[in-house]
């Protein structure tokens, strides 16, 4: 039920961040309310996994303000909340697939010459896209 929940979250705002290059506010509140409490409606009360799980989001979170033209605050928002509905594991894997995702379609941008070191993308799509690759190799693994 939680990866169905992070897949319609993902799309949902992938398709905002990609239209309005942000996510809206109220959506990320009741995604993180959300996250916190399926948390504690299901116990999970392992306090080091959960720190685990929010390692990811916070690092995103620390990169756009310090950087603030790069990485936005949603971006690391969204990953916080993925890190509540998600194992560690997974949430690591699903950055690390954005992030690959993301690289590989700037560098193809830049080929193309249709964007430049400058150019800015949305990165929630790219969490969503990795979320979906990663689901269908595991059910084709399975």
């Amino acid at each position: 039920m939680r990866q169905i929940v992070v897949w319609i979250v993902l799309f949902v705002f992938g398709i905002e961040d990609w239209k309005k290059k942000r996510i809206s506010l109220p959506g990320l509140t009741l995604f993180l309310a959300g996250g916190v409490l399926s948390r504690i409606w299901e116990e999970q009360n392992d306090c080091g996994s959960l720190l685990l799980s929010l390692i990811p989001g916070g690092v995103l979170l620390l990169l756009a303000f310090a950087a603030p033209e790069g990485l936005g605050t949603g971006d690391g928002l969204v990953l916080l909340g993925i890190g509540l509905f998600l194992p560690w594991q997974q949430t690591l894997a699903l950055l690390a697939g954005a992030l690959a995702l993301s690289s590989a379609w700037g560098i193809l941008l830049m080929l193309r010459h249709r964007g430049g070191r400058k150019t800015t993308l949305p990165f929630v799509p790219f969490l969503w896209l990795a979320f979906s690759v990663g689901g269908i190799v595991f059910l084709i693994a399975a």
